[in-house]
């Protein structure tokens, strides 16, 4: 059983930071780059920063997606610290936005990040990251 939880949290917890990261190239970077470009073909001023910022994230959360798959001790910690900031960001998110679709997306997002944390924080998958450092 517990084996099972590992191998199979880790696909998981890995498929569901490359579709996070998917999502934010998709959602911010694409639409971004068409917004900014047809700014600039009208001869206005326009920075590209945000863009690059998302994409930096982007390449973060793809990379961390990568590292879980293969046991990566890195990711372990990266994957602890996006989840825990994801996570604190939701609550907060959730008590100062008023009733709206809003909470529900919330809420999802404190479920999904509190599971990623509870995988990461088991003892199973300590054991096993730190197996596979020792092998590798």
């Amino acid at each position: 059983m517990t084996n099972g939880l590992v191998h199979g949290g880790r696909w998981l917890v890995a498929a569901i930071f490359a579709i996070e990261g998917v999502t934010t190239v998709w959602s911010s970077f694409v639409t971004r780059l068409i917004d900014g470009l047809s700014d600039l073909s009208w001869g206005e001023t326009g920075s590209f920063f945000l863009l690059y910022a998302r994409s930096m994230s982007s390449l973060t959360l793809l990379l961390c997606a990568w590292g879980i798959f293969n046991w990566r001790v890195w990711a372990r910690y990266v994957a602890l610290f996006l989840s825990a900031l994801d996570f604190v960001g939701a609550v907060a998110g959730l008590y100062f936005v008023s009733w709206s679709r809003t909470n529900l997306a919330l809420a999802f997002a404190i479920v999904l990040n509190s599971a990623n944390l509870i995988w990461l924080l088991l003892p199973s998958v300590r054991a096993e990251y730190a197996r596979k450092a020792l092998t590798a």
